[in-house]
């Protein structure tokens, strides 16, 4: 006979059937026997300040991991607060899982404390959303919101339990294991349309998106561009897909798509990022591979389109590329590194500058000579991330957390902590803007509860530094409104919360604050003085 168990503990043990050691949260009555089960299965709650924070720490699993995210926040205002962290995941393709909660079944339509109908509210920003009405089922809608979430282009998935579901007690089901994705190979027809413009290309580039990690697909990326001497430009997710001083990447430069007579985009919509096509020659034949079909040729027609696998596709190309042959390319490879140089060689001085206040490229180059190659870099704010791409490298798949196309302040903290979690034995940096890090700047406590030593670069303007030039450019610096901030000393902040700060005025004083920070064994800040004057050439559109 099976033995009686609460929905909790049914929930808490579908949860670890699907492979979860971690659920990002901030506690609510609801929750608690969640809670008190996840004690018995070894999942460790990781508790939050802010369910917002809570969701895009999720994300950040799933983007540093490859694996399913999963957080859990009460009813009412608990689930109100998650939709700025959905819709990130939403628009970055993350596969997550958040469970929410409400008021018990009895109450429904009387008015009950936070009542609201959670599923019109997330379902704009979701892949998928239930309510379970039955405690015995709850295994079964985990195995399917799993599913959901992971199959085709991945994406946030909602599962909403009412409180006396989680406490009444059914029967053990069992949980069902996880299900295997399906991936999908593509026409040949398709494949031969497309290997053959390739074979034909010049002057061809490869553009390499968030898709490309999600698919797992960075060696074969590698192969590929390797064997058919295509260089690749990568952007969000994908840079790092692609070792950054590999002879054929470029990072996220992408002057060259001017001149590129073929691109192959890979995993990437080709949306804000670049230019809704535009960037890319207007000439140029456009191969676009995606799992989601509707994606391809949305802004800009393409010549040829492939919706399956990039990992799988990309094998399928690299074959019928490679029986062929192909015009020589060393040419446009040294044209591409002319164009690189060229544009580096214009900011150098910018990167060695000995100003004070600190110039943020400056900053930048000061933290890539300390990292190395084995670190983690999540990105948070404005103008801090233009001048991050251009100094900085990565060179390992999911090490470059920025918030992606949606392009939402307030990930980075989040982000950072998730990474941590994820990679321990590795640095963590978050890199923010001194506006952005307000978003998040409680999840220090976090941190220090956690005991997650991240390090936390505050590049501060004493400004939204972004929209402040803009209204500067566009009606005079007498009219600058609602963007100034002050120079506020978030490293006593820090120190206030139980972790290690430092406060920079002198480029030759970053690096020394860096060791001390990363030597303290506890969350650290580091909050260096940038010259509020400085405008990023964000209008160049080099860089997203």
């Amino acid at each position: 006979m099976l033995q009686p168990l609460s929905g909790g503990r049914l929930l808490a043990r579908a949860l670890k059937a699907h492979g979860v050691r971690y659920i990002f949260s901030l506690s609510g009555d609801i929750l608690t026997p969640l809670y008190d089960a996840c004690l018995d299965e070894d999942i460790r709650i990781v508790d939050f300040r802010h369910e917002q924070a809570a969701v895009h720490a999720a994300d950040a699993w799933a983007r540093s991991t490859g694996e399913m995210g999963v957080a859990a926040v009460t009813g009412g205002p608990g689930v109100t607060n998650t939709i700025t962290g959905l819709a990130n995941a939403f628009h970055g393709g993350s596969p997550l899982l958040l469970i929410g909660g409400r008021r018990p079944l009895s109450e429904v339509d009387r008015g009950g404390f936070g009542e609201q109908d959670s599923l019109a509210l997330v379902s704009p920003v979701t892949k998928w959303n239930r309510t379970v009405y039955e405690s015995a089922r709850i295994p079964e809608y985990v195995t399917q919101a799993m599913s959901q979430a992971r199959s085709g282009r991945p994406g946030p998935v909602f599962l909403e339990i009412p409180a006396d579901l989680l406490e009444q007690t059914a029967g053990d089901a069992a949980s069902s294991p996880p299900l295997p994705l399906t991936r999908s190979q593509a026409d040949p027809r398709l494949i031969e349309r497309a290997s053959r413009l390739l074979r034909e290309a010049r002057r061809p580039m490869i553009i390499a998106g968030s898709g490309t990690c999600w698919a797992g697909a960075w060696d074969d990326l590698r192969s590929f561009s390797e064997e058919t001497q295509t260089p690749v430009c990568a952007i969000h997710l994908g840079r790092g897909a692609l070792p950054e001083d590999h002879p054929l990447s470029l990072g996220p430069f992408k002057g060259g798509l001017r001149e590129a007579d073929t691109v192959l985009v890979l995993g990437t919509r080709l949306n804000w990022a670049l230019d809704f096509g535009r960037l890319i020659n207007p000439e140029a034949r456009i191969i676009q591979v995606d799992i989601e079909e509707s994606e391809i040729g949305r802004n800009r027609p393409v010549d040829a389109g492939i919706a399956g696998d990039l990992g799988l596709v990309l094998t399928q190309l690299r074959h019928a590329v490679g029986a062929g042959a192909r015009p020589e390319r060393s040419g446009w490879l040294g044209r591409l590194q002319e164009l690189r140089n060229d544009f580096l060689g214009s900011v150098e001085a910018d990167a060695s500058s000995e100003s004070t206040p600190v110039h943020p490229l400056r900053l930048c180059r000061e933290l890539a000579g300390f990292l190395g190659r084995n670190f983690t870099l999540a990105l948070d704010g404005g103008e801090i991330q233009i001048w991050a791409a251009m100094a900085l490298r990565v060179y390992q798949p999911g090490r470059w957390l920025d918030s992606g196309a949606f392009g939402s302040l307030g990930t980075g903290l989040p982000f950072a902590l998730s990474a941590r979690l994820a990679r321990p034995q590795e640095p963590v940096v978050l890199l923010t803007g001194d506006g952005s890090f307000g978003f998040s700047a409680m999840e220090i406590d976090t941190a220090v509860r956690q005991g997650l030593p991240v390090v936390v670069v505050i590049a501060n303007d004493g400004a939204w530094g972004l929209i402040k030039h803009m209204q500067e450019e566009s009606y005079g610096s007498e009219r600058v409104v609602a963007t100034e901030l002050g120079w506020v000393r978030y490293d006593r902040v820090g120190e206030a919360l139980g972790a290690y700060g430092e406060f920079v005025e002198r480029p030759q004083d970053i690096a020394p604050a860096l060791e001390r920070a990363f030597a303290s064994g506890r969350p650290a800040i580091v909050n260096v003085k940038c010259d509020p004057n400085v405008k990023s050439p964000f209008a160049r559109r080099y860089l997203a």
